[in-house]
């Protein structure tokens, strides 16, 4: 929206020349003893952003194209800088007065994130914003105002500046009289994404009106001005002590502390914290916060559409409840495939039952010290098991966050998470859920480690079934894909874990991986921080990610075709997951549901429905 706003701009403007006075002489033009144009377009040499990269491309074309000359193309840092160096400066160089703009651009409000400003310092015209699609857009302006010809660049002033100030609603929110957008949000290295949601709601909700607010993990450098929410590691969140369901906000100096007694309370903080901040936008009044300044209050489980915790194990009891947990679909009756050393990769199910009958057979699936503990065993010279549970017979859900807090086993232990709703037709299973049978489906994978301690994946695959014009059944699935959703980029399938940054790896913490899904979006989460976003408008079969689903989860090692291959002079014979928690929250407020039955074993039972008035499933 913004960069379309920037672009519906620059196509009505007509000329301006900003602080240019008359009497200003214009700039060189021409060509230099190399027979090139006088200025060259110069980038920063180490910058990969593509939108920097074609604006000095498309300036270079411009002017060469309808001036008629050669024009100098170059990175900043293969050339040094001299008298007589006429630059075109794009983005941040390494030349001085590319940080002299992008000063005077900060300087002149706070909320500059979709201004830019094209200014002449000198012998360099400077063409800067804060992030390389604006600096396209200020590119593209430059060209349609002073490359269209040699009048028109005649007019660019040796005192030539122009800022331009993308359009803003009305903004008046201060703490200790400093404007909020100028704060730092900091969260937990180890957060919910139950209150990271909220904060990543103040953050957009200030960058859509110009500003460039950041959101930091607690280890990083401290900055003047900070939102600390939850349990921050600062000295000043330390202070407020805060138990149960209550809640506090308090302003601390140039620091706003929010955090609640659990993960629901600093929820409703931080979602009260935001609603107060929209509120100041919408009136003008704005909120005027000084130190000292206080909130208490109180979560509240009976307000209307607020999130509940309705489903969750905190694996606090002697030994697992199976009115919680089951086999997955008794796919323990078959080996889950060849091992990488010529055997077999076996399951074992809560029930302690496998296919593999050896006595050296661990119990890979039990409760202790308030962990579930999950292994996975190298049984013979060429054999495997591994560990396998699901809710497949005991909870279906659709919509709200899933949140499950683990340690992984270590290498090369591969532990996959993930909601799915396949073979749900059955009698046993339709006297549990109800009908819920389908011809699609929606596996969504929160985490699959591949056996690594470095990275893993988060992703979601389409499954349908389609019979063909003989009346023959066939089955295919697609993953997701495409440019939008890749390994690289911000809205990642691929999460790398920074082991230089962090000091250690996946394995060697309890890490909490977030499913949020409603009817427009899943969203994967890692430690509370959100870092890939999947628009259902994007996928033409949006019915399919909106039917109820189990939850899976395993724990093996030793497959041929999966994961990191097992070397039996470097690996462990054993090694576990530990699960700390699986919670399952839920707004009435997004049209969830989640159904409850009981033991796989038992022939009946009494399912509740959580939401009885929202739908509970259906044939697609």
């Amino acid at each position: 929206m913004k960069f379309k706003s920037i672009i519906c701009f620059i196509l009505s403007l007509s000329m301006i020349i900003g602080l240019c006075a008359c009497s200003a002489a214009s700039v060189p033009s021409g060509v230099n003893d190399d027979g090139r144009f006088v200025y060259a377009v110069t980038r920063p040499f180490d910058n990969v952003d593509l939108n920097i990269e074609n604006s000095a491309k498309e300036i270079r074309n411009a002017i060469k194209d309808n001036f008629g000359v050669a024009v100098t193309y170059k990175k900043d840092a293969a050339y040094e800088d001299f008298d007589g160096n006429y630059e075109i400066l794009i983005g941040n160089t390494d030349r001085e007065e590319s940080a002299e703009a992008l000063k005077r651009l900060k300087d002149n409000r706070n909320n500059h994130a979709s201004d830019f400003i094209i200014t002449v310092i000198g012998e360099k015209i400077c063409i800067q914003a804060i992030d390389g699609e604006t600096i396209y857009a200020a590119a593209t302006w430059f060209i349609n105002t002073f490359c269209q010809s040699p009048e028109t660049w005649a007019k660019l002033k040796t005192n030539y500046e122009f800022i331009y100030e993308h359009k803003t609603g009305n903004i008046d929110n201060s703490s200790n009289g400093t404007d909020l957008g100028l704060y730092t949000v900091v969260l937990p290295r180890f957060g919910s994404y139950l209150y990271g949601m909220n904060a990543e709601e103040f953050v957009t909700t200030y960058n859509n009106c110009g500003y460039n607010v950041q959101s930091v993990e607690d280890f990083d450098k401290e900055t003047e001005y900070e939102i600390l929410i939850g349990d921050c590691d600062r000295e000043i969140s330390k202070t407020v002590k805060v138990e149960g369901d209550n809640y506090i906000i308090k302003v601390i100096g140039n620091k706003i502390v929010i955090k609640g007694g659990t993960d629901l309370a600093t929820h409703t903080a931080v979602a009260y914290f935001v609603d107060e901040i929209k509120k100041g936008f919408e009136s003008g009044a704005g909120i005027a916060w000084s130190d000292g300044h206080t909130v208490n209050g109180k979560y509240d489980a009976t307000k209307k559409d607020v999130y509940t915790l309705n489903w969750h194990d905190e694996f606090d009891a002697a030994k697992l409840d199976y009115n919680m947990w089951s086999d997955y679909r008794t796919e323990v009756n078959s080996p889950a495939g060849a091992s990488c050393l010529g055997g077999n990769v076996y399951w074992q199910n809560v029930y302690d039952e496998s296919l593999y009958k050896g006595s050296n057979l661990k119990d890979l699936i039990y409760t202790s010290d308030g962990y579930l503990h999950m292994g996975t065993q190298k049984v013979t010279d060429k054999d495997f098991v591994g560990a396998q549970l699901s809710t497949y017979w005991t909870m279906i859900f659709r919509y709200g966050l899933i949140e499950i807090k683990a340690n992984l086993g270590d290498v090369p232990a591969c532990t996959s998470l993930w909601p799915n709703g396949s073979t749900t037709s059955g009698t046993d299973f339709e006297k549990r859920f109800g009908n819920q049978n389908r011809t699609v489906m929606t596996e969504m994978d929160i985490l699959e480690n591949y056996g690594r301690d470095d990275y893993f994946t988060s992703t979601l695959h389409l499954w349908w079934t389609e019979r063909d014009i003989a009346g023959n059944t066939y089955s295919g699935h697609s993953g997701l894909g495409g440019s939008k959703y890749d390994t690289k980029g911000k809205n990642s399938l691929r999460y790398n874990y920074d082991k230089e940054r962090y000091g250690d790896d996946l394995t060697t913490e309890f890490h909490t991986w977030s499913c949020y899904w409603d009817k427009d979006r899943i969203i994967y989460a890692f430690d509370g921080k959100k870092f890939l976003d999947y628009e259902f408008a994007d996928n033409t079969s949006i019915s399919a990610h909106c039917l109820m689903n189990y939850h899976i989860m395993r724990c093996r090692m030793g497959l041929a075709t999966y994961g990191t291959t097992y070397k039996t002079d470097v690996h462990p014979e054993y090694t576990e997951m530990l699960v700390d928690y699986v919670r399952i929250y839920q707004s009435d407020a997004k049209n969830p549901q989640l159904i409850t039955g009981w033991d796989q074993k038992k022939d009946s039972g009494t399912s509740k429905i959580f939401y009885p008035n929202n739908p509970t499933g259906g044939v697609y």
